[in-house]
């Protein structure tokens, strides 16, 4: 079926007109298409295989300095400590002034 074109006055092929490809060019065109998503599925592939690569490194890292750290003792048990007084302010006060004053403290 054909029809005319409004701009150049031809007879125009529908199928060329709905598609805006010869339909002797079909063939062609549908190779490259196929072309193209192979190409970008072997993209996709290779993107993912690097992805998991990276992640499996990042894992193996991550273990190992965690490995390094729990091997250390002083990281498990470290010997920095602080002593505090389970002392109130007030209390503190009140024996020092017993001991001052001769008295004796609890």
């Amino acid at each position: 079926m054909e029809m005319q074109c409004a701009k150049s006055r031809k007879m125009v092929p529908i199928g060329e007109l709905l598609f805006g490809i010869h339909w002797g060019a079909q063939d062609q065109v549908l190779n490259r298409i196929d072309e193209l998503e192979g190409a970008a599925a072997t993209r996709h592939d290779e993107e993912m295989t690097e992805l998991r690569e990276l992640r499996e490194l990042a894992q193996r890292e991550f273990l190992n300095a965690f490995r390094r750290d729990q091997a250390n003792v002083d990281a498990q048990c470290p010997n920095v400590f602080v002593l505090t007084s389970s002392v109130s302010g007030a209390d503190a006060e009140r024996r020092e002034r017993q001991k001052h004053v001769g008295g004796v403290g609890r």
